[in-house]
């Protein structure tokens, strides 16, 4: 919950209302993505972490999903099963991070994308990850 403080020098009326509207999530109306963030706890340094997501297209026209932002392509692979997405179509979004290549410690990441020639449908996956050693760090 964030909190917003405001002061006001108006001598008549020093307790104003202000109405405020949040949208919570994704803030397109153009893609429902489930997953729509990874939090891993922790994975063992030398192995490769699979994420999926789906992505639907909850727009009324046909969209073509592209990434447009990935600043990490040697860490996290990205496979998109389907690309051009009709109306209430999913398709499933790999995510495949190599912690050889991170290293050890926490990692956060993320990619991002929108629809073809469609700017305000953007949207980012936020990835975060703990590589671990496995000799002293790993879990049953």
């Amino acid at each position: 919950m964030k909190k917003m403080r405001i002061t006001c020098n108006d001598s008549t009326n020093q307790n104003p209302m202000i109405s405020v509207k949040a949208i919570a999530g994704i803030p397109n109306s153009d893609f429902k993505v489930e997953p729509d963030m990874f939090d891993v706890n922790e994975v063992l340094i030398g192995e490769k972490e699979v994420l999926k997501s789906t992505i639907t297209n909850i727009d009324t026209t046909e969209s073509e999903l592209q990434i447009v932002d990935n600043p990490f392509p040697d860490i996290i692979k990205v496979d998109i099963d389907k690309k051009v997405l009709k109306p209430d179509e999913s398709t499933e979004v790999a995510f495949t991070v190599d912690t050889e290549a991170f290293g050890l410690g926490k990692m956060g990441k993320s990619v991002t994308f929108q629809a073809k020639n469609k700017y305000g449908s953007r949207f980012t996956i936020p990835i975060e990850i703990k590589v671990v050693n496995k000799l002293s760090e790993a879990r049953d």
